[in-house]
């Protein structure tokens, strides 16, 4: 039976080309965007998941009560973490890191040649980080890498930029010399693979925080401000978040002045919440995407699939007028109507299934493409064998929605109306029904349209919008040395490419959603 099937299921395949063409394309189209956006969801949804303490890592955050609001930080002082480490045996660890941040670095070659690099992921960090999230260690010692203040560990990536050292070489670079500004030997102590694409935490370089510490001694000692230093904890098994929490309430007192200690709360978020939470922003170097927006892509996700179903039965039930006559013949030779069932949910099954191939190829390209292409956040989306199941629930959703209608048009047919010449061709529940799939179908695609023309619209608003300067003339830069602006900025108007030169603290506009600014208070407000 199984055999015979298959042969017509072939046969009406090669029979009607055009229109198998047409149902394998659309479907293979629908289910390969729904398992993209899918993928998307889920890749968006494990930010640093994967760190074996995840469950037990909390960023500290800061709430800042001022007259008319309430400013949530996601960095906080340099001291807190020396602080909590000292006076709270509940943390089994805590890490201070500042940055990323971008150096230039000086590297001299076997040659003598001198080479200059800038890197952006320049992150300081000290002793603890790799006790709090897993760093794959390729070279040197991972318990003391980052002590001292002249020392730094490397990326895969940096050590074969830096010195040309292949796979199975990176042990060579240990004790090599790079020099941070031109100015600062640092020893490189330890070589690791790159942070993964789902992280947070990206980087392509550490150097010791007991670095930063040494030569930024205002900020690092500083509890007043917070600049671009984060907070990391790993909490003792067992412990109560909320309890401790309150009781970090009331100890801040004993480093805070009365007035920040009456404004400032600092609180635990989970590390898996950091990605996905809009309240705090993105993390220095990073970026967030708010789980709203995510479950707004898995209804969308649905919504393409059940267009790519809705469009397959209305093309299946649209052709099952050409086969009313092999009904009839088969139900007169004796076929049960559950036998027809069986053999239309076969052949749709067999467009499906060969759909469902076709989308594994093009949810792989999607992926290449959006990985090279999508330049707003950095994706590092990967097709992994377990990603085989989405498809499979899929198609088999698929054979089970698309499959059924048809299946039962298929057989519904009177063989004696059919043998006598009179099938029906007046309106009928079948033609309403199909009807109303159109309907749902274009309602659905109008909303997309709706919505597309309306992002097209915010889109030309945000690039052609006059902001009151021109873009294309204006240079924003960091000053190198901010004990020499002055002199910076006389170079700057000596050279005759630059017609004015402005120097602030900081650009007009957030960078990775940190900003700079100043505010004020009336006398006696808290």
């Amino acid at each position: 039976m199984f055999r015979n099937y298959l042969k017509i299921a072939i046969r009406n395949l090669f029979r009607n080309k055009i229109g198998s063409l047409i149902n394998v394309l659309g479907l293979s189209l629908g289910i390969s965007a729904c398992i993209t956006m899918l993928l998307f969801v889920e890749y968006e949804s494990s930010f640093d998941a994967f760190h074996k303490n995840a469950d037990r890592t909390f960023r500290v955050v800061q709430h800042t009560k001022m007259p008319n609001e309430t400013l949530y930080w996601n960095t906080t002082a340099y001291p807190l973490a020396e602080a909590l480490r000292s006076d709270f045996p509940e943390f089994e660890t805590v890490t201070q890191v500042s940055g990323p941040e971008t150096r230039i670095f000086k590297i001299t070659d076997s040659l003598g040649n001198i080479n200059l690099f800038e890197e952006s992921g320049v992150l300081f960090a000290d002793n603890f980080y790799p006790k709090v999230f897993d760093v794959a260690w390729v070279a040197g010692n991972k318990d003391n890498a980052l002590s001292g203040t002249a020392s730094v560990v490397l990326t895969e990536e940096l050590v074969q930029k830096y010195f040309h050292l292949s796979q199975g070489h990176y042990q060579d670079a240990l004790g090599r010399t790079i020099m941070l500004q031109g100015k600062d030997p640092l020893t490189v102590t330890g070589v690791i693979k790159g942070p993964r694409g789902n992280s947070d935490h990206q980087y392509t370089m550490l150097i010791p925080y007991e670095f930063f510490r040494v030569n930024n001694s205002y900020y690092s000692s500083n509890w007043a401000g917070n600049y671009q230093g984060t907070t990391f904890t790993l909490l003792g098994q067992g412990t109560d978040k909320d309890a401790l929490e309150s009781k970090i309430d009331g100890w801040k007192k004993k480093y805070l002045e009365l007035l920040d200690d009456q404004r400032i709360q600092y609180h635990l978020q989970p590390l898996k919440q950091v990605h996905n939470e809009n309240l705090y922003g993105p993390s220095p170097g990073g970026y967030i995407l708010p789980k709203n927006i995510l479950d707004m892509a898995k209804v969308v996700a649905l919504f393409v699939l059940l267009i790519a179903l809705v469009n397959f039965v209305n093309l299946v039930t649209a052709q099952s007028h050409t086969r009313h006559k092999e009904v009839g013949v088969r139900k007169v030779m004796g076929s049960h109507r559950w036998q027809l069932i069986q053999q239309s949910f076969f052949e749709n099954g067999l467009v499906i299934g060969i759909a469902a191939l076709l989308s594994m190829v093009l949810v792989r390209g999607a992926i290449q493409f959006l990985n090279t292409h999508f330049t707003l956040m950095d994706l590092k989306l990967v097709f992994l064998p377990g990603h085989f199941i989405y498809i499979l629930l899929v198609a088999v959703l698929a054979i089970v929605l698309g499959g059924l209608y048809p299946a039962l048009v298929f057989s519904a047919s009177n063989p004696v109306n059919v043998l006598k010449g009179k099938v029906q061709l007046k309106r009928n529940k079948t033609v309403d029904l199909r009807k109303g799939l159109v309907t749902v179908q274009f309602v659905i695609v109008q909303l997309f349209v709706i919505g597309a023309i309306i992002l097209a619209f915010q889109l030309n608003h945000f690039r052609d919008h006059d902001l009151g300067f021109s873009k294309e003339t204006t240079v924003i830069t960091e000053i190198p040395d901010t004990e020499k602006r002055s002199v910076f900025e006389e170079k700057l108007l000596a050279d005759t490419h630059f017609s004015e030169v402005a120097i602030g603290s900081g650009p007009p506009m957030a960078v990775s959603g940190f900003r700079l600014g100043t505010r004020f208070r009336q006398s006696g407000q808290a």
